[in-house]
């Protein structure tokens, strides 16, 4: 009895420790979000995709609505490949860390496109000479920490 007890007890630790590094589909809510410079937020719900390539594979998102469930990725997996589709837009990001995406909490997921001219603050570390538009894919944490944007110029 008592070995049985201590058996579940580690098993509880485990999952625990899993659920909190991120790995463990903790049933967590991202949600969608779609923005176009000066035309504002698309309604996307339930007609985008989001894939997540590798050089082996594609895994697929699943979309509900407004929503995006995250597949189930190989343990291993350090970073990957994102593509947002919409209509007729298409964003790629390279080399997306795998812990960005798996935080253990409710998350805001934009992406957003912007068109010159560019605010200030976009050009610190862009080379604006022939910069036709930058992609963002902007992590934002619902119940605690910081967001984080990574930005992908697209150049003529």
């Amino acid at each position: 009895m008592n070995n049985k007890f201590n058996t579940w007890f580690f098993v509880i630790i485990l999952f625990g420790v899993a659920c909190k590094s991120g790995r463990v589909d903790s049933k967590k809510n991202i949600n969608i979000t779609f923005e176009i410079e000066n035309q504002g937020k698309q309604d996307i719900c339930n007609n985008f995709s989001i894939d997540f390539l590798t050089s082996d594979n594609t895994y697929k998102g699943t979309v509900e609505d407004c929503k995006i469930i995250l597949p189930n990725f190989p343990k291993e997996l350090e970073s990957l490949k994102v593509v947002f589709s919409y209509n007729e837009y298409k964003m790629i990001f390279d080399n997306v860390e795998l812990n960005l995406m798996m935080i253990n909490q409710d998350m805001n997921w934009n992406f957003r496109i912007d068109y010159p001219p560019f605010e200030e603050s976009n050009n610190d570390s862009l080379e604006v000479n022939n910069l036709k538009k930058i992609h963002y894919f902007q992590f934002n944490p619902l119940e605690e920490g910081e967001g984080i944007e990574i930005i992908n110029p697209i150049y003529n």
